[in-house]
C-alpha cells in the first residue's frame, strides 16, 4: 500500500525507501513537484548499486531539502553505516531509529490523505452540490455576502494548508442525503468532529470504519433502552440509514480546522444553518426537532411550535448525558408523533451496528 516505494537490493545489503510529501502546513507547489520527480525514481533504482550510489545521489539530497523523504534500511548483521560513502543514504539509515513509528502510522493513512490533499486542491472543491429543494430555499442565502466571504475564508485557509473537515464534497452532506421536502426529523449537533476521518457533513455521525465517539455511544445505548433491543455486537457509527429516512443530521457549523474545535464558530455557517431551520419551521408541517444540550436549545426562537413538535433532553456527552438524556425517550417519542400525523415512523434500529 505504500507509494513510491521501492525495494533496492544487491550483494551487500536491502535498504526500502519511502518518498512521500510531508501534509502540513507548509505544504507547497515544490512539495507537488518533488512528488512527481520521486514517481520516476523507480527506474533510476533499478540500476542501484553501491557502486553507482553516485546516480541517486543529487535526486536524494533534493528530496532532502524539501523535507519529504522519510527512510528505513533493513541491513544484514555485518552492515556497517560507516562503510556507506554517501552522506544522504547515511542519513536515511539514522532514520530508522528516529522516525520508525512516525513513518509506519503515516504511510498507513497515505493514501487517504493524499485523496483529501487533491479534493482540496481543486477548483470545484468549495463548490460542493447541494439538493435542488434545499437549493431554491436557500437561495437568497448562498447569494448573500457574508457567504462569499465565508467562501474566501475558506480557500484562504486551504491555501495556506490549514486542513478542514468534513472533505468539501460532503460539507452539504445533511442537506443532499435528507432533501427539504422529505424532512421529518431534525437533531441538531453544533459543529464536526474535527479528528482525522471522523467528519462526513452528518451530526454526530462517522463514516463506516470509525470507531462512534462516546456522544453516539450514549445516543446508541437510549436507543436501545427506549426501543428495547438488544446491544449490538458491533460498533458502526454511520448514521446515513436515518438521514435517508428523513432525519436531517444537521450540524449548526458545518466545517472545523483539524484538531481545532469550534474553530470555525462565527465566520457564518450559523447564519446559513439558521435560515435553514427557519424555512423547515415556515414552509414545512409536523417535523419533530430534537434540541440536545444548550446550544441546540437556543435555536428554539426558530421553530413554530404551533406547527412542530420540540424534544429538548441534555446533551448525549458522558458530561451531561446522566443529567437527563438518558431516559428522556425522544425515540418512541418521535415515532408516536410522526403516527399521529399520518407519517411513517422512523426505524431507529436501522441506524444501529450489526446484531439487531
Amino acid at each position: 500500500m505504500y507509494i513510491n516505494a521501492k525495494k533496492i537490493k544487491n550483494e551487500k545489503f536491502t535498504a526500502l525507501l519511502f518518498v512521500t510529501p510531508f501534509i502540513d502546513k507548509n505544504f507547497t507547489t515544490s512539495s507537488l513537484i518533488t512528488l512527481a520527480v520521486c514517481s520516476l525514481w523507480p527506474r533510476v533504482f533499478s540500476s542501484f548499486t553501491m557502486k553507482d550510489t553516485v546516480k541517486i545521489d543529487t535526486t536524494i539530497n533534493t528530496a532532502i531539502i524539501h523535507g519529504h523523504i522519510l527512510g528505513i534500511f533493513y541491513p544484514p548483521k555485518n552492515f556497517s553505516v560507516s562503510r556507506i560513502k554517501y552522506s544522504p543514504v547515511k542519513i536515511l539509515y539514522i532514520i530508522e531509529y528516529t522516525l520508525y513509528s512516525f513513518c509506519q502510522a503515516f504511510l498507513e493513512n497515505l493514501f487517504e490523505v493524499l485523496d483529501w490533499f487533491i479534493s482540496m486542491t481543486t477548483e470545484t472543491a468549495l463548490n460542493p452540490q447541494i439538493e435542488e429543494g434545499w437549493k431554491k430555499v436557500l437561495a437568497e442565502e448562498f447569494g448573500a455576502e457574508y457567504m462569499k466571504e465565508l467562501k474566501k475564508k475558506l480557500k484562504e485557509e486551504l491555501k495556506s494548508g490549514v486542513i478542514i473537515y468534513p472533505p468539501p464534497k460532503q460539507i452539504f452532506n445533511a442537506f443532499n442525503l435528507t432533501p427539504f421536502d422529505k424532512v421529518k426529523v431534525v437533531i441538531l449537533g453544533q459543529d464536526p468532529y474535527h479528528g482525522r476521518g471522523q467528519a462526513h457533513g452528518l451530526s454526530f455521525s462517522v463514516p463506516d470504519g470509525v470507531n462512534p465517539p462516546p456522544s453516539l455511544l450514549n445516543i446508541f445505548k437510549e436507543i436501545e433502552s427506549d426501543l428495547e433491543v438488544k446491544p449490538p455486537k458491533t460498533k458502526s457509527g454511520n448514521l446515513e440509514g436515518l438521514a435517508m429516512q428523513g432525519v436531517l443530521l444537521l450540524n449548526a457549523i458545518l466545517t472545523v480546522r483539524a484538531s481545532s474545535p469550534a474553530s470555525h464558530r462565527d465566520i457564518g455557517w450559523e447564519k446559513l444553518t439558521n435560515a435553514a431551520i427557519k424555512a423547515l419551521s415556515d414552509k414545512r408541517e409536523n417535523i419533530v426537532f430534537l434540541l440536545w444540550g444548550k446550544f441546540a436549545q437556543e435555536k428554539e426562537s426558530l421553530i413554530d411550535a404551533s406547527k412542530h413538535l420540540i424534544l429538548k433532553a441534555p446533551h448525549p456527552s458522558p458530561y451531561s448525558a446522566n443529567s437527563g438524556f438518558f431516559g428522556c425517550k425522544h425515540f418512541s417519542k418521535t415515532n408516536a408523533y410522526l403516527l399521529k400525523t399520518g407519517q411513517e415512523p422512523i426505524n431507529w434500529k436501522f441506524c444501529l451496528p450489526l446484531g439487531h
